[in-house]
């Protein structure tokens, strides 16, 4: 105050109480773990479908894989505003997340399908 003896007449926007605070991190740290157990649940339950389908361990860790993948794809775009829904904000409203999305599914139809990475990570190629 002693430097700035006009700030309590500056509007206040962005001024929580310590309780709010820590309210909006417990309701972020909850929503994390909520949605990190969806994964885990969902890749487990594919991992497991898969191999009572007759897969091999090989080809059932290439689909877990692919899964967090896709998943993560599609929580990227969810991710992208705080307040706003993918619908109400513009699917197209940041071009660089595109960019990302295609050099991430470059990477992972390199990971299921070349050999290299098949020794590599001990997976192995999967029809489409």
């Amino acid at each position: 105050m002693l430097f700035e003896p006009l700030a309590h007449l500056r509007p206040q926007f962005f001024v929580r109480s310590f309780a709010d605070t820590q309210s909006h991190m417990t309701c972020w740290k909850f929503h994390g773990l909520f949605v990190s157990a969806c994964i885990l649940i969902s890749v487990y339950g594919l991992f497991e479908w898969s191999i009572e389908e007759g897969s091999t361990i090989e080809e059932s860790r290439t689909i877990a894989v692919n899964t967090i993948v896709m998943i993560e794809i599609f929580y990227l775009f969810n991710c992208r505003s705080l307040t706003k829904s993918v619908f109400r904000m513009g699917f197209f409203s940041n071009k660089l997340i595109f960019l990302g999305v295609i050099v991430m599914i470059l990477l992972q139809i390199a990971f299921t399908y070349t050999p290299i990475m098949n020794d590599i990570f001990q997976s192995k190629s999967i029809g489409i």
